[in-house]
C-alpha cells in the first residue's frame, strides 16, 4: 500500500549486478572445481564481488544453479579461520598498536587452550605487519589477553559484521561461522576508508508506465565514518603485506593497490581468501557441501589465484588508485607481471583448535537468488553504528563463554532459520501463502 502496488504485479528493476562480470566469475569457479576439484577434494565454490561502499557486483552461490539452488555465498555459514584476524589487529590499533612495533610470536595459553602455528614452530620477534602477513597464531591470542573480547567484537561489528560471533578465546582465530556476503562486506570498510559497508543489489524499480517507486539514491542512508582515515591506513597496509610478503602471494595483481586475507577452517575443510582495492572487493571461498575435508588446501593455494582472476576481470572497469595507506606508485606496472611457473607462497594457516562437526545439510528456501533471498530491498537493518564518533560502548555478548578447555564445537554449516519476508514477498504473497520455489531473476 505504501507503493500503490497491491493491484499491479510487473516492475521494472534496475539492479547493481555486472552481466559480464558475474559470467567471468561463474566460469572461473567451475573451471577451477573442473581442473582442481578431484585431485584438491573439493566440489563447491562461491564467490561475491562488491564496490567499496557495498553494490554486489556479481555473486555466485554455487557450482550450478539448475542443480542445487543453495546460495552458498549468502546462507553457508562457515568458520572464517584466519580471514578474521583482521578485525583482531584493527583492535590493536584501536587500543595504540603500531604497525611496525615488535611483537614475539612464541608461546600462549589461556586455561588449557595454547594454540600454535601452522608450521608448528615460531617466529620469535616480529613487527605487528610480518605477524599478520605470515598469519601467525600467538599474536591475536595476545592481542585478546592485552584489549578483551569486547574491542575484538565491536571492531568487527563496526566494520560491517552481523552474523553471531563467538565470545570464547579461540574466536580471535576465526571460530565464529559467518557468510562470505557478510565477511566481504566487512573488508570493504577497510577499502571505503573506514565508511561502513552495507551490501545492496537495487537501484531502481518502476511500474511498467516509467513511474519511478523507489530509488537508492533519494532513499539510501548516507554511510557511516566507523572508523578514522588514519587507522584503516594502518590497516590497509598490514592487508598490503599480507598480499606482498605473506601468505597472499599467489593474488598479487601488480598493478594496484591491493589488501587482502587468507583464511582455512581446520581440518581443511573451508578456504577462504577476501580481498579489495580501492575499486572493488572480492571473497571466494572452496569448500564440500558435506563438510568433508580437503586436500590440504589453504587460502593462500586456491582462492588467492581464483580472487586474482575474478579481479582482473573486474578491475578492467576501473582506473588503479590509491588506498588509505597504500599509495599508487612507481612500484605498481600499469599491465601486471606474468606469475611465474613457481611461485613461493609462504605457508599458509590453520587454528589450531580441535573440532567436532556434523556433517553439513543445505537448509532455507532453494529458490533464493541475488535479489529475494541475498539482499531484502527495503527491511535489511545496517548493522549497529555510532553516528557521534569512532569510540562506543559496546553491547554484552551474546552467548556464554565456554570453557576454555572446550573442545570447538563447530556450528552445523548453512544451517540458516528461513529468511523473512522481503518488500517483493510482502507484497506480492497474500498474508499466510507460502514462498514460491522460484526465483525472481536467475542468473
Amino acid at each position: 500500500e505504501k507503493y500503490n502496488l497491491t493491484g499491479e504485479y510487473v516492475i521494472e528493476v534496475k539492479t547493481t549486478i555486472d552481466t559480464k562480470l558475474q559470467q567471468a566469475s561463474q566460469r572461473i569457479l567451475n573451471e577451477a572445481i573442473a581442473l582442481q576439484g578431484q585431485q584438491e577434494k573439493f566440489s563447491q565454490a562461491a564467490s561475491v564481488t562488491m564496490t567499496p561502499e557495498g553494490a554486489v557486483l556479481s555473486i555466485v552461490g554455487g557450482k550450478d544453479y539448475e542443480e542445487s539452488q543453495f546460495n552458498r555465498a549468502t546462507d553457508a555459514e562457515r568458520q572464517s579461520g584466519s580471514a578474521f584476524k583482521p578485525f583482531v589487529y584493527l583492535a590493536a590499533l584501536r587500543a595504540g598498536w603500531k604497525p611496525n612495533q615488535i611483537v614475539v610470536d612464541g608461546p600462549v595459553s589461556i586455561g588449557n587452550w595454547a594454540p600454535k602455528n601452522y608450521s608448528g614452530g615460531y617466529a620469535g620477534r616480529v613487527t605487528l605487519k610480518s605477524a599478520l602477513a605470515h598469519s601467525y597464531n600467538s599474536i591475536p591470542v595476545k592481542i585478546l589477553i592485552d584489549v578483551g573480547k569486547t574491542p575484538i567484537i565491536q571492531a568487527a561489528r563496526d566494520m560491517g559484521i552481523q552474523g553471531n560471533l563467538e565470545t570464547w578465546a579461540p574466536m580471535v582465530l576465526g571460530t565464529s561461522a559467518l557468510t562470505l556476503l557478510d565477511l566481504t562486506t566487512g573488508y570493504a570498510t577497510f577499502a571505503a576508508s573506514g565508511k561502513q559497508a552495507a551490501p545492496y543489489a537495487v537501484l531502481e524499480i518502476r511500474k511498467p508506465s516509467g513511474e519511478l517507486i523507489y530509488s537508492r539514491d533519494t532513499n539510501a542512508v548516507p554511510a557511516v565514518q566507523v572508523e578514522s582515515p588514519e587507522v584503516i591506513a594502518d590497516m590497509n597496509v598490514m592487508l598490503g603485506a599480507v598480499v606482498k610478503e605473506g601468505t597472499a602471494r599467489r593474488a598479487d595483481l601488480g598493478y594496484t593497490p591491493q589488501g587482502g586475507k587468507t583464511g582455512t577452517n581446520q581440518g581443511y575443510r573451508d578456504a577462504w581468501y577476501v580481498g579489495f582495492t580501492a575499486n572493488t572487493v572480492t571473497g571466494v571461498w572452496v569448500g564440500n557441501d558435506d563438510f568433508s575435508p580437503m586436500n590440504d588446501v589453504t587460502g593462500g593455494r586456491i582462492p588467492a589465484p581464483l580472487w586474482k582472476s575474478i579481479t582482473d576481470v573486474a578491475e578492467k572497469e576501473y582506473k588503479p588508485k590509491a588506498l588509505a595507506g597504500l599509495p599508487l606508485d612507481d612500484s605498481y606496472t600499469q599491465v601486471a607481471a606474468a606469475e611465474p611457473a613457481q611461485t613461493v607462497v609462504v605457508s599458509d594457516e590453520s587454528p589450531d583448535v580441535t573440532v567436532d562437526t556434523a556433517a553439513a545439510t543445505p537448509s532455507g528456501d532453494p529458490g533464493q537468488d541475488v535479489l529475494n533471498g541475498m539482499l531484502n530491498l527495503f527491511d535489511k537493518k545496517p548493522a549497529v553504528r555510532n553516528n557521534k564518533g569512532f569510540k562506543r560502548k559496546s553491547n554484552r555478548a551474546s552467548r556464554k563463554q565456554r570453557g576454555q578447555d572446550a573442545a570447538l564445537q563447530l556450528p552445523r554449516a548453512n544451517a540458516r532459520a528461513a529468511p523473512k519476508d522481503n518488500f517483493l514477498d510482502s507484497l506480492f504473497r497474500p498474508n499466510g501463502q507460502k514462498k514460491k520455489r522460484r526465483p525472481l531473476i536467475s542468473f
